[in-house]
């Protein structure tokens, strides 16, 4: 048992420093003068959201695991269950729907950026070698 608690804090200490790595570099794009575009912030604000919220898990896990408190665990616990089960369902969502996908990446994606740049040999290397994938 000490064995299995010792891992569960390693590995949630580890996963809580990518996680403070996530948010720091979302919080170093946000602050950035130089450039300043709709995409960037959105990017900037998804990578805090996603780094507090992986830090925010791993941390309660590995707290959980160094006072051995069992309703962090539990909830710690819980909260992987609802991802993997979130994950799975978005799995089966996207395998069902792959032709969907495949004809928008196909015609709106690819198509406009074809149109768009007609010369780019980079855009219908991928449309030709990464759609054939999809």
């Amino acid at each position: 048992m000490a064995c299995a608690k010792c891992l569960l804090i390693v590995f949630n200490f580890l996963i809580s420093i990518n996680g403070l790595l996530l948010l720091g570099v979302g919080v170093f794009m946000k602050v950035q003068k130089d450039v300043v575009t709709d995409d960037w912030n959105s990017q900037a604000i998804a990578l805090m959201v996603l780094g507090g919220t992986i830090f925010t898990i791993s941390f309660l896990g590995c707290c959980g695991a160094i006072g051995e408190s069992k309703c962090m665990l539990y909830t710690f616990g819980s909260i992987l269950m609802v991802i993997f089960i979130l994950q799975t369902i978005i799995a089966i969502l996207l395998l069902t729907s792959k032709d969907k996908i495949s004809k928008h990446l196909n015609e709106e994606v690819f198509g406009k950026a074809i149109a768009e740049n007609k010369e780019n040999e980079v855009v219908i290397n991928i449309q030709t070698n990464v759609c054939i994938f999809i």
